[in-house]
């Protein structure tokens, strides 16, 4: 299992890498055909990691400690809350739990681009979150796998850091993550308005919508961890 969590991260990146560069070269020699496979492949990077996300997360739960991450992260005492919780413990977790985000909100962003406007940035937007994506994905790969292996199976677990076993470890991580997911929209449309050569005004007002959303996620994860601070 965790070698098809490790594939699915494989996947997610070559597709990802595919949907960045056919964009580009889309773009550059006016193919719209290769513009919407690089689209497809966006969408093939988003569901991998939905597959690699949702397989860390049955380690998890089956407790198989084999896998680095499940050691450091879960014991058998721990109850169900803080074992799906420990899915953001540490710094893999978290960058996948990121990735995942980001790749929701490409997928939101694509759903939404059907005006005239939109299409003209489309390319460039996408271009930009594919390229975010097979970086972090890139990341996943290599310094910070998740589904690394141990030599030796051990016993049990070494279990969340007794500080995260609360109610804000479930809700404060995860609120702040959506938060820096969603500025990615805002800067890939910086990207976009600046690559393609248009005005800010023709793009700037679609980005208020997508920045107010992540200014509330990250101003409703600072209260959390301010009230989890204190009652810690």
């Amino acid at each position: 299992m965790p070698d098809i969590g490790y594939g699915a991260l494989l996947l997610a990146f070559l597709t990802a890498g595919y949907a960045l560069a056919a964009l580009i070269v889309g773009v550059r020699r006016q193919y719209p055909e290769l513009i919407r496979s690089g689209e497809n492949g966006l969408k093939l990077a988003a569901l991998w990691t939905v597959v690699a996300s949702a397989i860390l997360l049955f380690l998890l739960v089956d407790r198989q400690y084999q896998v680095q991450y499940v050691y450091e992260h879960v014991s058998s005492y721990m109850r169900l809350e803080y074992v799906l919780s420990a899915f953001w413990a540490g710094q893999e977790g978290s960058l996948l739990l990121w990735l995942l985000l980001v790749a929701g909100a490409s997928l939101i962003l694509m759903g939404s681009l059907h005006d005239e406007e939109g299409r003209r940035l489309r390319p460039y937007l996408l271009g930009t979150l594919a390229l975010v994506e097979a970086f972090m994905a890139l990341l996943l790969i290599f310094p910070s796998n998740p589904f690394a292996l141990l030599p030796v199976t051990p016993a049990e677990g070494m279990g969340l850091n007794p500080l995260l076993e609360n109610v804000g470890m479930i809700f404060h991580p995860p609120t702040l993550f959506i938060g820096y997911a969603l500025y990615t929209v805002p800067f890939a449309f910086v990207v976009a308005g600046l690559l393609s050569g248009q005005s800010s005004d023709t793009w700037m007002a679609r980005t208020r919508r997508w920045s107010l959303m992540a200014w509330l996620f990250l101003g409703v994860g600072i209260v959390l961890g301010a009230w989890w601070a204190y009652v810690e």
